[in-house]
């Protein structure tokens, strides 16, 4: 008889003259085999340290059946503790010394992968760092922040351009990091020429230079004399002292500005001959006394001429540019040819400011 299960069986036996016997046999059998698989790493509460390492472990515990054993897991190992293993779900098999098995599955857990973000606050007018937010995320907490190899303690500092590279490592000591690159936009520039003078009457012209192609706005204080405010050449007639400004403003709202000072100089641009020869003179410019005169000067208001007696000889009392006055022709009151000699003048000009200048002086009448 054979695939008798385990128990008691009778066993009666009759021979050829009908004679019997009866006796009883019993078939132990080995304790069933069982098997159990555990993971044995532990890593905050975890069986891997990092999402994608190979440092779990795990045991595979034999019971009943019959000594020794043989296991065989599906990563290929055929101890009873295993170790290196990553993340997932292994399973074992385990065979006793009659060819009895069982099996059994453990699942190591890894925890999420780790992973960093970073956010870079833009950078405001002139600034020359910039702020950093970092955050991470998976692995298992608390973490540590680098920045450039250093460690963070409290806030990211502020980052100069360049690139930088920040790192988190997790309770676990699994890391990750993240490269970044800083770039602060290029701040606008305005200069304007030094400080200057200019004679009243004159005409005033300031190029600003800047380091913009193009600009939002551009704004001259005074308000220039042009049709194009907007423009890096202006032009002026100052009438006082004062300060011009340029301020520019370029396409991310970021400012600059210049300024300079402009000393308006109060004085008659006028050339007065000390000489001339009415008659006789192969030159007719000099057979006549007249001014020549600049901007600054706007009108000639009054022109008198003395001899060396105190004696009125010319008298001019209507307003005219100095360019346009006729002059004096060396003649007296009466018409008569003053004599070679010294005579004296005096004048009162109108300046291009609206002020009033008086001049004295002497000329003489060579023959």
């Amino acid at each position: 008889m054979s695939n008798l299960p385990a128990g008691t069986y009778l066993i009666t036996i009759t021979d050829s003259n009908g004679l019997n016997t009866t006796t009883s046999v019993t078939l132990i059998a080995p304790p069933m085999l069982t098997l159990s698989a555990v993971a044995t790493s532990s890593f905050g509460g975890f069986d891997v340290r990092c999402a994608d390492s190979a440092d779990g472990a795990a045991r595979a515990t034999a019971s009943g059946g019959t000594s020794p054993y043989v296991f065989a897991w599906n990563s290929g190992d055929t101890t009873a503790q295993v170790a290196g293993l990553r993340a997932g779900t292994y399973s074992v098999q385990v065979r006793d010394a009659n060819g009895c098995t069982a099996t059994a599955a453990v699942t190591l857990r890894a925890p999420l992968p780790l992973v960093l973000s970073l956010q870079v606050r833009p950078a405001d007018c002139g600034d020359t760092l910039v702020d950093l937010s970092a955050q991470a995320a998976g692995g298992v907490a608390p973490y540590r922040l680098t920045l450039d190899g250093n460690l963070v303690v409290g806030a990211v500092p502020g980052l100069a351009a360049g690139a930088h590279t920040v790192g988190v490592m997790d309770a676990n000591g699994c890391t990750a990091d993240s490269s970044i690159t800083v770039a602060l936009p290029p701040q606008p520039s305005i200069l304007l020429p030094p400080d200057t003078a200019i004679v009243i009457g004159n005409t005033l012209q300031v190029e600003a230079v800047t380091n913009l192609t193009s600009w939002q706005r551009l704004v001259w204080s005074p308000l220039p004399d042009s049709t194009c405010p907007n423009c890096l050449v202006q032009t002026w007639m100052p009438q006082r002292t004062q300060r011009y400004t340029v301020s520019i403003t370029d396409t991310n709202g970021c400012t600059a500005s210049a300024r300079m000072w402009v000393r308006v100089v109060r004085q008659a641009e006028l050339y007065v001959p000390n000489v001339f020869r009415p008659q006789g003179s192969d030159n007719p410019d000099n057979q006549a006394w007249r001014l020549s005169a600049g901007r600054s000067v706007a009108e000639l208001r009054e022109m008198l001429i003395f001899d060396r007696w105190g004696d009125l000889l010319y008298r001019w009392t209507t307003p005219i540019p100095p360019n346009e006055w006729p002059g004096w022709n060396g003649t007296t009151a009466r018409g008569q040819k003053a004599a070679p000699g010294v005579y004296v003048y005096y004048m009162k000009l109108g300046l291009a400011d609206g002020t009033e200048e008086v001049l004295k002086g002497d000329i003489s009448i060579v023959e």
